[in-house]
């Protein structure tokens, strides 16, 4: 017998957030090394001398401020996922029946 699920991209959504939290924030700022533009300059020296010579200059700046986005991903333990889902003792029961059943066909404990 062949069972298909479905899933909407929101229930996805709402059991993904009952594992995981993502916080973020943007900041905005030159870049970190300033090196997000070039400038090359030529110039010559002594110019129509048998000593002329020419120097040739590479600039790296950076004269705006870029987006960055920052954050950080917080895992929730099993026990923390388990309670935000406010199972009744029976349905932990069933939870942990099912887990142990899972687990003893992946060759597991």
């Amino acid at each position: 017998m062949e069972i298909e699920f479905n899933f909407t991209d929101e229930e996805i959504q709402a059991v993904v957030d009952k594992f995981f939290t993502f916080d973020y924030y943007y900041t905005y700022a030159h870049c970190s090394g300033g090196n997000c533009k070039k400038k090359v300059t030529t110039t010559v020296y002594n110019q129509g001398t048998p000593n002329e010579y020419v120097v040739v200059t590479t600039t790296y700046y950076c004269d705006v401020d870029h987006q960055w986005l920052n954050g950080e991903v917080t895992n929730h333990t099993l026990e923390e996922v388990l309670a935000s889902y406010n199972f009744s003792d029976e349905e932990k029961n069933l939870y942990n029946m099912y887990l142990e059943q899972i687990n003893k066909m992946l060759g597991g404990g």
